[in-house]
C-alpha cells in the first residue's frame, strides 16, 4: 500500500499544483457538486501530502523517489515465488502503482542502467519481460521501505487505522476522477481540432 499511496499522493499533489480539473469537465450528467470550500480544503490536503513525501529520507545521489515505488512494486509482485524468480512484468508494475505502462517502461530502463533491476526475456514469449531486483535494489527496499515503514508504524501508531484507510481511498478516488477528467478534456480538444481541420 505504501508505494500506491506515494504514487497517488505525488500525482494528486501535481494536479493540485496545476489547478486540477479544467473548466470543461467530463461528458454526461455530473453528480451534485462538492462544496467549493471542501474542494479547497481537499487540494490543500494534497499539498500537505506532497510535503509529507518530501520529509522522507534523502535518497543516494542520482536516484529518484519513483524508483523506490517501482522497487516496492517489483518486490511485492515477486514475493510469492521468491525474489530470485522474476514473475513481475512491466504491465503488472504499472497496474500495481496505478500509473501508465510507458512511464513504468521508461523508469525500468533507467533503473536497469543504474543496476537496480534486471530485465529477463521470457523464453516462451520474447515480447514479455520480467523483472527482478539486484542486490542494490534489495538493499534500497530494506532501507527505504521495510525499515522506514517500520519507523513510521511506530511514529503513527496513534492514528486510527480506519481513518488511514479512508485517506487512502479518498486520495485514490480523487486521482482516478481527475485523471479521467483530464483525459476527457484532452479528447474533446482533439476532436474539436479535427473538426476544425476538416472544416
Amino acid at each position: 500500500m505504501g508505494a500506491v499511496m506515494g504514487a497517488a499522493v505525488g500525482i494528486a499533489a501535481d494536479a493540485a499544483e496545476t489547478g486540477g480539473v479544467g473548466i470543461q469537465g467530463g461528458s454526461g450528467s455530473a453528480p451534485a457538486g462538492l462544496p467549493v470550500e471542501e474542494v479547497r480544503r481537499l487540494m490543500d490536503a494534497c499539498w500537505k501530502a506532497k510535503t509529507v513525501t518530501e520529509l522522507m529520507p534523502a535518497l543516494p545521489r542520482g536516484l529518484k523517489p519513483r524508483y523506490i515505488h517501482v522497487i516496492d512494486a517489483v518486490w511485492h509482485l515477486n514475493a510469492s515465488a521468491g525474489q530470485a524468480v522474476g514473475t513481475a512484468r512491466v504491465g503488472d508494475v504499472s497496474a500495481f502503482l496505478g500509473v501508465t505502462t510507458p512511464s513504468v517502461t521508461k523508469l525500468v530502463g533507467e533503473m536497469a542502467r543504474l543496476g537496480l533491476v534486471v530485465k529477463h526475456d521470457d523464453a516462451a514469449d520474447r515480447r514479455v519481460v520480467t523483472l527482478t531486483l539486484t542486490e542494490r535494489g534489495l538493499d534500497l527496499h530494506r532501507t527505504y521501505v521495510e525499515e522506514y515503514h517500520a519507523h513510521l508504524s511506530r511514529l503513527l501508531g496513534g492514528l486510527p487505522a480506519g481513518e488511514c484507510e479512508t485517506t487512502v481511498r479518498t486520495l485514490t478516488e480523487v486521482l482516478r476522477l481527475m485523471q479521467r477528467d483530464n483525459a476527457d478534456a484532452a479528447a474533446q480538444r482533439m476532436n474539436g481540432g479535427e473538426h476544425n481541420h476538416h472544416e
